[in-house]
């Protein structure tokens, strides 16, 4: 089986003029090239352990913005399930069934669909107010309403 191998040739950079005396003498005495490959392996370690290291303080830093984000992701999917909620007969494109009853279905299913969005808890922003002096005030509330006081 061959071995894969990447080489650059020595002679080319050795005639540049503009080469520092401890890059030369590593060229020289590398022979008529060099083989590229454990430097691209040692670079690419370096950059993946440094990625790893950048992402988990990133993920370390911003832990609570992103639960926050989570919990708000959370809250709104949802509120989806129970605002958008629609039969499988219509998603499907298909006739209602004949005994259907869009009511009771609807009880039936926001029951089932209520209990897991309450147990999500409420976690939104709180509203804000701002005086006339520009001054801003967090509500108490999650619901606190945002407009501007006298």
């Amino acid at each position: 089986m061959a071995k894969l191998q990447f080489r650059l040739d020595v002679d080319p950079l050795l005639k540049w003029e503009g080469l520092v005396p401890k890059v030369r003498k590593y060229l020289e005495a590398a022979g008529d090239s060099i083989d590229l490959l454990p430097i691209i392996s040692r670079y690419s370690k370096s950059v993946r352990e440094f990625y790893e290291w950048f992402w988990r303080e990133v993920e370390e830093k911003m832990k609570p913005e992103r639960e926050e984000y989570d919990a708000h992701v959370a809250e709104l999917m949802a509120w989806g399930e129970e605002v958008f909620v629609a039969p499988d007969w219509i998603r499907e494109g298909r006739e209602p069934p004949s005994n259907w009853n869009g009511v009771r279905w609807r009880r039936r299913t926001l029951a089932e669909i209520r209990p897991k969005r309450w147990a999500l808890g409420h976690k939104s922003f709180r509203g804000i107010t701002v005086d006339s002096q520009g001054v801003a005030e967090v509500g108490d509330h999650p619901w606190t309403p945002i407009y501007l006081r006298p």
